[in-house]
């Protein structure tokens, strides 16, 4: 459309029930031109997951638990734990290098977990209506972040008597509960 005479508004015609754009409509000449753009999308979407999906078999080879996140056409943030990113980078960039030629796709690497700080150790209790993280190496007075496999949950500061209470009826106590009767992995993490 390069003549500003053919060039209409576009109409957007929207799902009722979710408020998603469906179609969109223009005139372009004497034709009514109807576009599904959903279906555009959704293909998008499948592409990107494919890579996804194609990027993280190769990349499970170095950490079964990589997680990975196409963000364009042609880069994906591969996260994995700090103790892998060497191997994944290889002597001077060799084997991401090979990695990126043989995908067709930019790889930036990052630490699943900050770099920073040190893996504390912990004990979990219930007691009536809360959860009672327990550190028994000192730590009073110090700011830990919670990890629930690698996701961030969230951050506190260790009382007095050595412990940091959650209320299970909140909604960390409830991820929490989750984590444990799903026996997921929870970390802290001492922020330096």
């Amino acid at each position: 459309m390069i003549e500003a005479d053919l060039a209409r508004p576009v109409i957007d015609v929207l799902d009722f029930e979710d408020g998603k754009l469906e179609f969109e409509i223009y005139t372009f000449g004497d034709e009514n031109v109807i576009v599904p753009v959903s279906a555009m999308k959704e293909t998008g979407n499948a592409v990107k997951r494919l890579a996804a999906e194609r990027i993280r078999d190769v990349v499970r080879k170095f950490d079964p638990k990589a997680m990975v996140d196409v963000v364009s056409d042609g880069r994906a943030i591969i996260k994995v734990d700090k103790s892998i990113i060497p191997k994944i980078i290889g002597r001077k960039g060799a084997v991401i290098s090979d990695l990126e030629d043989t995908l067709g796709i930019k790889i930036d690497v990052e630490a699943t977990l900050p770099s920073l700080g040190e893996v504390v150790r912990f004990n979990l209790k219930e007691t009536g209506n809360s959860i009672d993280l327990i550190f028994r190496e000192g730590g009073i007075g110090e700011l830990i972040n919670f990890y629930v496999e690698n996701e961030f949950l969230f951050s506190a500061t260790v009382g007095r008597k050595g412990k940091i209470k959650v209320s299970k009826s909140s909604e960390l106590g409830k991820r929490l509960v989750n984590a444990v009767l799903m026996d997921r992995e929870i970390k802290a993490v001492l922020q330096p």
